[in-house]
């Protein structure tokens, strides 16, 4: 029989928050609701909604930290309500709702400000920047990246600061400006070390060694790879070490080193690898490795079977890529109406994504004109009152 008290219960479902642990905190949400109150049920399914985050089930995550959501709303409770509307507008973050995400992030935001609690309030401003990161607007992710980080560096939030460098790092490469990029991965990758973060120093060392491959410098990128892949491997991140792995992959067979690739590419073979982009990735180095030594005819079913998976799972950055590298191979067979077949599915996906960045991009500047104005409302509701 449980014997613990309310209390006692809602601290047991941060901490299960806090470790990443689904099973525990559905098991919390059963046991939080022998006590009949608004308040309980909401702790119920806003811990059950974060609970089918770190499952994968975003559509039910979203329904169960609505559910809160309302609960929450419905007495009046400010700091769910905050908490709540953060983890609705990660949510959205997460599955590519950008403009809502925008939304309910800047709720949360706003609601934490009224509460004076800080640390909520930078990492409110920290995914807001990942939305403008994710939507390409690099000086806006810019600026929010940088708000965060100055809270955070108030607070010594010492592993929030080192992630904050790091996205700070992600927005200089996306903008091509290599140093500055190096100089912050490094920052970040420093900070982890001394913080013993070995999941984000793992992260780090893979995006040092994507930019020096993105360069030509594969060298770097490999030893880089190398360090990553040893990192994940040790803290047991099957998909990450996968995915670090067909990066490895990619940058032997251009630095030259097939044999070596071969080597990595078995070992690639030999991991379960439940993430759909990773096992695309393996795929295509299939594919590349064949179509290296001259074996055109294995290098077009293994193209053929990455694409039939990218489509699967509607990667269409994927899909694009590989119906370029089966237009260029088409081109070595000499299968001109194969040529042909690539190149405007290759066009029309590239088109289809430019539309898609157009119209999210209008849809996040619509999201920012109206809570601008919202904003300026409550600042003159909040003049009249004082």
């Amino acid at each position: 029989m449980n014997h613990r008290t309310f209390e006692e219960l809602r601290k047991d479902v941060a901490d299960a928050m806090s470790i990443n642990d689904p099973a525990l905190l559905q098991q919390l949400a059963n046991d939080i609701e022998i006590y009949d109150l608004d308040e309980a049920r909401a702790v119920a399914e806003n811990a059950r909604g974060v609970a089918n985050v770190y499952l994968g089930d975003f559509q039910r995550a979203l329904n169960h930290c609505l559910a809160a959501l309302d609960l929450y709303v419905g007495i009046h409770h400010a700091a769910g309500i905050a908490a709540v509307s953060g983890n609705v507008g990660n949510i959205y973050k997460i599955t590519g709702d950008y403009p809502r995400a925008l939304e309910y992030l800047r709720r949360a935001f706003d609601l934490h400000e009224a509460q004076g609690n800080r640390s909520a309030m930078a990492a409110a401003i920290g995914n807001i920047g990942i939305v403008y990161l994710n939507t390409s607007n690099y000086p806006q992710a810019l600026e929010h990246f940088r708000q965060a980080f100055d809270i955070q560096s108030d607070l010594n939030a010492s592993t929030s600061m080192a992630l904050l460098i790091g996205n700070i790092g992600n927005v200089y490469t996306l903008t091509g400006d290599v140093a500055q990029a190096l100089e912050h991965y490094h920052r970040a990758l420093d900070l982890h070390r001394i913080n013993g973060d070995r999941t984000n120093e793992a992260v780090v060392l893979g995006n040092i060694g994507s930019l020096h491959s993105s360069t030509g410098n594969h060298r770097q990128a490999i030893e880089f790879f190398r360090q990553s892949i040893d990192l994940h491997k040790a803290i047991g991140a099957t998909n990450a070490t996968a995915s670090v792995t067909g990066s490895l992959c990619r940058s032997l067979i251009l630095s030259g080193d097939v044999d070596a690739a071969s080597q990595q590419l078995a070992a690639l073979d030999t991991m379960e690898i439940g993430a759909p982009q990773g096992r695309i990735t393996r795929l295509e180095m299939h594919g590349l490795m064949a179509e290296i030594n001259g074996d055109l005819d294995a290098a077009f079913d293994a193209y053929h079977r990455a694409l039939a998976e990218a489509t699967l799972f509607d990667d269409h950055d994927k899909e694009a890529s590989i119906h370029k590298a089966l237009r260029d191979l088409t081109q070595q067979r000499n299968d001109f109406p194969g040529y042909i077949a690539h190149n405007n599915e290759y066009l029309r996906i590239t088109e289809e994504i430019r539309g898609k960045d157009a119209t999210q991009k209008m849809a996040m500047l619509e999201a920012d004109k109206r809570i601008a104005a919202e904003r300026a409302e409550k600042e003159k509701h909040r003049a009249l009152l004082y």
